[in-house]
């Protein structure tokens, strides 16, 4: 990360072409270009600019598969090109992601599981614990099945990562 000061000024044109990204490749272009500028101005600009709540509206929005699938791909390439230094902060998305579960579109829910796998995969062994009271906390809180089934999946795949610390957690 550079030492030159974030611009929040930099993120509005970015969002907008992940938002109006037209097909998919687009818009993983898009997300990537946004990680990269947070990555680059800092972690700080996340929250100044109101990236997370964004992408959030984003996943929200029920009139635009489009949109909402490129809200899950811009929360991937968070958690992916900014790694574990962002899983705190990412971990808030989940919720969010596990309601995409239940999306009439394939797409959306191909692209909220690889949004959910790229977020677990930023915790360091060490972050299990936290990362399971989260998970248990959805499980809790979710109605629909289809969330339900991934939660549970992200603990499976939590498990098959960490054979030994799971069995100290559950």
């Amino acid at each position: 990360m550079s030492n030159r000061l974030p611009s929040v000024d930099t993120i509005p044109p970015l969002l907008e072409a992940l938002k109006s990204a037209p097909t998919a490749p687009d818009a993983k272009n898009a997300a990537n270009s946004l990680a990269q500028e947070v990555k680059t101005s800092g972690l700080t600009l996340l929250d100044d600019a109101k990236i997370i709540q964004a992408l959030h509206a984003f996943c929200a929005n029920k009139k635009s598969g489009y949109e909402r699938e490129s809200g899950a791909m811009g929360l991937q390439a968070l958690a992916t090109v900014l790694g574990t230094p962002a899983a705190p902060i990412l971990v808030q998305s989940l919720p969010t992601l596990f309601e995409l579960y239940m999306d009439k579109g394939d797409v959306v829910r191909e692209a909220a599981t690889a949004a959910v796998r790229a977020i677990l995969k930023t915790f360091p062994p060490e972050g299990l614990g936290f990362i399971l009271a989260r998970l248990e906390t959805a499980l809790d809180q979710t109605k629909q099945w289809k969330s339900k089934v991934g939660i549970l999946d992200a603990i499976r795949t939590l498990s098959n990562q960490n054979k030994e610390l799971i069995g100290e957690y559950l």
